[in-house]
């Protein structure tokens, strides 16, 4: 199962350039991910929502990113939202 909402979007910061700001914390984090093909892939393996939303915030607080749960929905529910619209023209 592939989990569309860990699409590409900013490049990953180091942590003493970031703010604290909790969305773009997920969007460093994201591209992280993407860097990392081993992390991708244990995070492509989650069955659940709400599975991929607890590893995020796991494997993220371990990395000193610092994001909460809705972040993570948030940034989810932005690329469904741009999911769909790219067929709504």
């Amino acid at each position: 199962m592939t989990n569309s909402s860990l699409s590409i979007s900013t490049k990953d910061a180091p942590t003493s350039q970031r703010l604290d700001d909790p969305t773009r914390d997920f969007d460093a984090f994201r591209s992280a991910v993407f860097a990392d093909e081993a992390l991708l892939v244990e995070l492509q393996a989650c069955v659940s929502m709400d599975d991929l939303i607890a590893l995020s915030l796991t494997l993220g607080a371990a990395r000193g990113y610092s994001f909460d749960r809705d972040a993570v929905v948030a940034a989810a529910n932005r690329s469904r939202r741009d999911w769909i619209e790219q067929w709504i023209t």
